[in-house]
């Protein structure tokens, strides 16, 4: 030490590591306050000695938060310091980036390192030694710390003795011990959602059930028992967390930490799988539902998600075998939707231009043969389902009916305590009174809502099914495709059926043709065997197309139209490609221009007098065949044959020929009045 730096100021640094250090341990933070006196014996004036506190309760794990620290840093680095002093090298940095970044500054600028041990200089190769030494066991007990701590938690976790909280539902009691909440209701509420979360299959299924009967959760809060409205997080919550199943566990998450590209670090937390949890003890708390339970509701939820090998929630799309079907080449098919096309295309995705693409299907061709095969399937079980449906429209009515009869329990106790408060008042004290009566007030308003509530339910759904109802529904239960296709069955009813019954469903198609073979795996091992057929994309793709064209050809032969050759057709059973459509007369017009035999009609038609095809008029008159077809949709050209394929016969006498001749002549584009002789043409002679 010499004269430059007692010349410098002297920085006393104070820290604790948290809030409650700095209330409880105050003879720590007494005696690095007392390094005041120290640093006068070494020879600094009072004034010139500098506390820096303001990183108490802050660790020392880093100096992003600490700015008492960075401050130091930077009177350092400007030579305005010429001692540092601590209690001992953990207050200053439990890091050894930060610890050597301050005193590789000290030995920058000179400046001398103090604690109760005796002082430094950054310069001198020993005192590096010794404070490079200080640095790394600073950190290394940071370290050494946090495993003793976790030790001792994770020793008590195993013993199911540590709790942080308990969920909704839970009250932890003065010995440490967990039961379920004493209030009946709250526990009706919460054994409701998993009752229907087994029914409906969804955590949003669960939700809109909730808010549409106006149900609400319980909660504590510092002992009180509060209600408010479901949300997707708490029910969410509610399936995940294992205490519910009567299982304690610690270590269920865990914080991983990651850097950007600007360099900061952030931590995440991650939740792990099951057979990586610290601690799982089955059996060790009260529960509302089983341990097989909440891992059914475990392995439903994961399939519910949108991840790639899940199936995903039910939805209201028309698509039955949804999450269900796999494709040839072993890969899952999903629903695309093309205008008002909805087909089921393999997840395959070809990543080179010589990649070959799994062809598609339309959703009407699988999902027709998978309900029938379900239907037949639930047809033996008919009179099971319907004594079936009976329990469950009584349990739910009871569900309902405790509900709201508890609520009003709850509502007349409230009201009954608002009046004996505002009883117990003085009359005298009006400013206390009127606010109770406020109170009482509303607990009686509250109270008749619930009881108009529960009369209005009691009325429309009474508890138990009448011998009517009772023999609608076995009725119904029994005429089960009735039942499958009724209005109120919403598609969501008809895939979580099917996924009650069937667990994979592969299918087979060729490259080219219309058959295609189901292989439906069914729960507990079965597996049938179907063949369906598939709309062809083309003509050619057809099974029947020789027939098909034979008899179109053998129809106009015979002089039929196109609309009366579709009508036959249809009659006939014949479908064109695609099946998107029936047979029409435009749908026709387009075949025979397509079939090669009608290209002989033209060829086999002996054309009579004055009668014409439509390219040799057109060249005679020096007009395109287009303007030609124009006339004689505007009835401005007298045509003996309507189009058959490429067929068009027109009638044209000399006179007629004449007309127009001199109708062509007058021609221009976009040009509509013509004189009326020009665009009347002549009577045939057999009209």
């Amino acid at each position: 030490m010499n004269q430059g730096h007692v010349q410098r100021r002297a920085v006393v640094y104070v820290r604790q590591s948290t809030p409650q250090q700095v209330r409880e341990h105050g003879e720590s933070l007494a005696r690095q306050y007392g390094l005041r006196q120290r640093a006068e014996q070494l020879g600094w004036h009072p004034t010139l000695i500098e506390v820096v506190d303001e990183d108490l309760g802050l660790s020392a794990r880093s100096a992003e938060k600490r700015t008492g620290f960075q401050r130091l840093l930077a009177d350092v680095a400007q030579n305005h310091v010429g001692l540092v002093l601590a209690l001992e090298t953990s207050r200053l940095a439990r890091s050894s980036k930060d610890w050597h970044d301050l005193f590789e500054l000290c030995a920058v600028r000179d400046v001398l390192l103090a604690d109760e041990d005796g002082t430094y200089n950054a310069l001198d190769p020993n005192d590096r030694l010794v404070l490079g030494m200080k640095g790394i066991l600073s950190e290394m007990e940071l370290h050494i710390m946090k495993g003793r701590l976790e030790r001792g938690r994770l020793n008590k976790a195993k013993r199911g003795e540590l709790f942080h909280g308990v969920p909704r539902g839970y009250v932890r009691l003065s010995d440490n011990r967990v039961e379920l909440d004493p209030d009946e209701q709250a526990r009706g509420a919460l054994r409701l959602v998993f009752a229907k979360y087994d029914e409906l299959g969804t955590a949003y299924g669960v939700l809109r059930y909730l808010r549409e009967h106006d149900i609400k959760l319980p909660r504590r809060s510092r002992g009180a028992l509060l209600w408010q409205d479901a949300t997707e997080t708490i029910i969410s919550t509610m399936l995940h967390h294992p205490m519910y199943a009567g299982a304690y566990t610690y270590g269920r998450r865990e914080n991983t930490r990651q850097a950007d590209v600007a360099g900061r670090s952030s931590s995440r937390r991650r939740s792990r799988p099951m057979d990586e949890w610290k601690v799982l003890l089955w059996d060790h708390l009260p529960a509302y539902i089983t341990k097989e339970q909440f891992i059914a509701n475990q392995e439903r939820l994961w399939q519910n998600s949108t991840r790639a090998n899940a199936k995903g929630a039910p939805r209201q799309g028309p698509a039955l075998a949804t999450g269900l079907l796999f494709c040839g080449c072993g890969r899952r098919m999903y629903v695309g939707y093309t205008g008002k096309r909805v087909r089921y295309e393999c997840s395959r995705r070809p990543y080179l231009a010589t990649d070959t693409v799994c062809r598609g299907i339309r959703t009407a061709v699988v999902d027709e043969a998978l309900a029938q095969s379900v239907l037949k399937a639930l047809e033996p079980a008919s009179l099971e389902l319907s004594l079936q449906t009976i329990e469950q429209a009584r349990t739910e009515r009871r569900r309902l009916d405790e509900q709201l009869r508890q609520r009003v329990a709850r509502a007349t106790y409230e009201a009954q305590r608002a009046d004996r408060q505002f009883q117990a008042v003085e009359p005298e004290n009006r400013l206390v009174g009127r606010t109770l009566e406020e109170r009482w007030e509303a607990a009686l308003r509250r109270q008749r809502e619930a009881e108009e509530q529960y009369d209005c339910f009691r009325g429309e759904s009474p508890t138990d099914v009448s011998a009517e109802e009772r023999a609608r529904l076995e009725e119904v239960a029994r005429d089960l495709p009735a039942l499958w296709w009724a209005d109120g069955t919403t598609w969501v009813d008809r895939k979580q059926i099917v996924r009650c019954l069937v667990d994979r469903i592969d299918i087979h198609m060729a490259e080219a043709g219309p058959h295609v073979h189901l292989s439906i795996q069914w729960k507990g091992g079965c597996v049938t065997e179907h063949e369906v057929t598939r709309a062809s994309a083309t003509y050619a793709e057809l099974p029947n197309m020789d027939r098909l064209a034979a008899r179109v050809v053998e129809l106009r032969r015979a002089g039929w139209r196109a609309p009366r050759i579709a009508e036959q057709l249809n009659a006939e059973g014949f479908v064109p490609p695609k099946q998107s459509q029936p047979f029409t007369g435009d749908v026709v017009r387009k075949l025979l221009s397509t079939i090669e035999p009608i290209c002989s009609l033209l060829e086999s038609y002996e054309l009579k007098p004055n009668e014409w095809t439509i390219a040799d008029l057109a060249k005679r008159l020096a007009l395109p065949q287009k303007k030609l077809k124009g006339w004689v949709t505007r009835g401005w050209a007298r045509a003996v044959q309507r189009p058959m394929g490429a067929v068009w016969i027109l009638w044209a006498d000399d006179e007629e020929f004449s007309r127009l001749k001199q109708l062509a002549q007058l021609s221009r584009p976009g040009m509509t009045n013509y004189p009326a002789a020009l665009t009347t043409p002549k009577v045939l002679p057999a009209e």
